[in-house]
């Protein structure tokens, strides 16, 4: 029998079951004894079955399909999480859509609303910008009634968000800078127009308050201009300017690597002269030479608790998931502070 025409009915004839529990364990549902889900599951695999999820998703109004939206997916914190993501919707029976909408909100608005139309069962954003009118396609998602969740940043809509203690962390590696009695502490800041960098920055400057050591505007440098990172210019220009720092605490591990560079390249020595600290522990930042001391963060379980809680929202397991899922970072203490 070819896999082609292979039915439900088919595998109902051949195991003895009736259609409806055939369909419920091909649909996932748990409430199959595990005898009966491994005979129909080993009877499907034998005769090649192919599940129709169109077909199933005209009368369910459900496609089985999460559309994952991210800014840029040359941002080197995101193949992880995109693997994370992409093992739990397996697990769970959904398939992933990988939307790059290349850091503009024209792009991720089309993609909504072709999605919408597809029946797309929910959507994870890592868009949100930090004014909420400007997140026009989580808006647009939510009010059409589309379960969705924000990974690692967060918007202004009722849609849960899985997202870090972003302050937290900046003040564990400034904690960590003064415990190694650095004073002058320069900072390089991510892309203002994301909340998470508002946050990054709030950590650095409460952290120094609360050691009584003065915050200097002219030690917080910006390290993008607009979507590019400008790091290699900037860092020169202030060193050269006059400016003393003994350690640098940048935003992303992207932003450290660029200053290290510049850095070198002036006959710096990192870390004998100046202390470097990064952000997000990408992969880079242990295969770096010094390898780069960072602040990490937990992206494959962040990654899975987003797909649990859509999956979840989906399936009106938590009609009313929390608004905040918060994750703790950790200091990763590696080569680049002395």
């Amino acid at each position: 029998m070819g896999k082609e025409n292979v039915t439900i009915k088919d595998i109902a004839l051949k195991t003895g079951f009736s259609k409806s529990t055939v369909s419920r364990v091909l649909c996932y549902d748990e409430h199959v004894s595990p005898e009966t889900r491994e005979k129909i599951l080993a009877c499907a695999k034998s005769l090649n079955f192919q599940p129709n999820y169109f077909a199933k998703g005209l009368k369910t109004r459900q496609s089985k399909t999460i559309a994952f939206l991210v800014p840029n997916i040359e941002i080197m914190i995101y193949p992880a999480i995109i693997q994370a993501i992409t093992a739990e919707c397996r697990k769970r029976g959904y398939t992933i859509l990988l939307c790059d909408v290349q850091e503009d909100k024209e792009i991720a608005k089309e993609y909504v609303r072709k999605l919408k139309s597809r029946n797309v069962d929910g959507f994870i954003f890592s868009t949100a910008l930090n004014d909420g009118n400007e997140n026009t396609e989580i808006r647009e998602a939510v009010e059409a009634g589309i379960p969705c969740v924000n990974l690692l940043r967060t918007d202004g809509s009722s849609a849960p968000s899985v997202i870090l203690d972003n302050r937290k962390g900046s003040e564990m590696g400034v904690e960590y800078l003064i415990e190694k009695g650095k004073r002058k502490i320069a900072y390089l800041q991510g892309q203002e127009y994301l909340k998470l960098y508002e946050d990054r920055l709030q950590g650095y400057i409460e952290t120094l308050e609360k050691h009584g050591i003065a915050v200097r505007q002219d030690l917080i440098w910006h390290g993008y201009d607009g979507s590019d990172r400008i790091a290699t210019k900037i860092v020169p220009e202030r060193i050269r300017s006059g400016i003393e720092i003994d350690a640098l605490f940048c935003a992303s591990d992207n932003l450290a690597v660029d200053a290290i560079h510049a850095l070198r390249e002036m006959g710096i020595r990192i870390p004998e002269d100046i202390s470097v600290v990064g952000y997000d522990n990408v992969p880079i930042s242990e295969l770096f030479i010094p390898r780069l001391t960072s602040i990490s963060q937990p992206f494959k379980e962040m990654g899975k608790r987003a797909v649990d809680i859509l999956i979840d929202m989906i399936e009106n397991k938590i009609p009313n998931a929390d608004k905040e899922y918060v994750f703790e970072p950790v200091l990763l203490i590696r080569d680049t502070v002395k």
